[in-house]
């Protein structure tokens, strides 16, 4: 039996009885995912999700994946770019990147 862990827009988010998380990206009113504010934000929150559980010991890994057959994610959605007015808009949403980015490869999985 599978267990839906967090509701989303754009995600489908669940353990396997095998203690297996599975991500499966598929980005609403779009031929091809893309990442941006809402994909990024909702993927934000798996990671946090995957990173509690596998410290407590509950998952044993994760699957990272696309239910569009022709791609996974086909890079930034730039149309985030438009509300970028400054070099500090800028910096902040690269920062804001960078940081989940960085956290999602250090997640502590059993091996």
């Amino acid at each position: 039996m599978t267990e839906l862990i967090l509701k989303l827009k754009h995600w489908k988010f669940y353990m396997d009885d095998d203690r297996i998380l599975w991500a499966e990206i598929n980005q609403q009113d779009a031929s091809q995912n893309t990442l941006g504010r809402e994909t990024g934000r909702e993927a934000q929150a798996i990671f946090e999700y995957a990173e509690q559980a596998a410290q407590r010991g509950d998952v044993l890994g994760m699957v990272i994946m696309s239910t569009k057959d022709k791609s996974f994610i086909a890079g930034a959605d730039v149309n985030d770019f438009e509300s970028l007015k400054t070099a500090a808009d800028v910096e902040a949403e690269i920062a804001r990147w960078w940081k989940g980015s960085t956290a999602s490869r250090s997640r502590p999985f059993q091996s």
